[in-house]
């Protein structure tokens, strides 16, 4: 399937299109030579189907600025991050995701503390890489605990250390040792974080 076929099939349908562009190249003429192959195949189209222009819709989305093609058809939204106050509690709910989501249990029962420094991002998906290998580690440490077989009831997690890559994780697993009786277990692992 080409681009080119997927468009033509919407259109007749009458289905509006937006085409999308990702993550455009910083280089400004390679966007403009992209964008206009991109316009040349579609004014193609358009010339068998002049009244459907109005259903295609172009999206840019780049940490670039755009070309001189592009330019004219976009409109420039400016995106920042949170705060860090808000990231760290981003952070906090994605790394119980994970912990939850890598120990079958609910999320009331996992519960995530971070004083570690978070990395200082403009561009979320740094943090996004944080988070995930964190949240590897912790998962590990949890399977570790509970290799005998007796699942974890609940997990608390402390993300500490004085530097964003170097941290210490102190993960807390209670789990069920028999009919009525809880055993709680921690365990310490220094994380090297990239």
């Amino acid at each position: 399937w080409s681009i080119e076929r997927v468009v033509e099939q919407s259109l007749c349908k009458g289905h509006s299109i937006i085409l999308h562009f990702e993550e455009v190249p910083s280089d400004q003429d390679v966007q403009d030579k992209l964008f206009a192959a991109v316009k040349m195949m579609l004014a193609g189209l358009l010339r068998r189907y002049p009244h459907l222009g109005g259903n295609v819709v172009y999206l840019f989305t780049s940490n670039y600025e755009p070309g001189e093609g592009m330019r004219a058809h976009a409109v420039p939204v400016n995106v920042a991050p949170p705060a860090i106050e808000r990231q760290s509690g981003h952070v906090c709910k994605m790394l119980r995701d994970i912990v939850r989501s890598g120990t079958n249990l609910d999320l009331a029962d996992v519960s995530v503390d971070i004083t570690a420094p978070l990395p200082q991002v403009e561009d979320m998906r740094r943090l996004c890489s944080w988070w995930l290998s964190v949240g590897f580690h912790i998962t590990q440490q949890v399977a570790s605990m509970c290799r005998d077989g007796a699942a974890a009831s609940k997990v608390h997690c402390r993300v500490a250390g004085t530097h964003e890559r170097e941290l210490e994780l102190v993960v807390q697993v209670e789990r069920s040792a028999g009919e009525d009786r809880m055993v709680a277990e921690e365990e310490k692992e220094e994380a090297r974080v990239w």
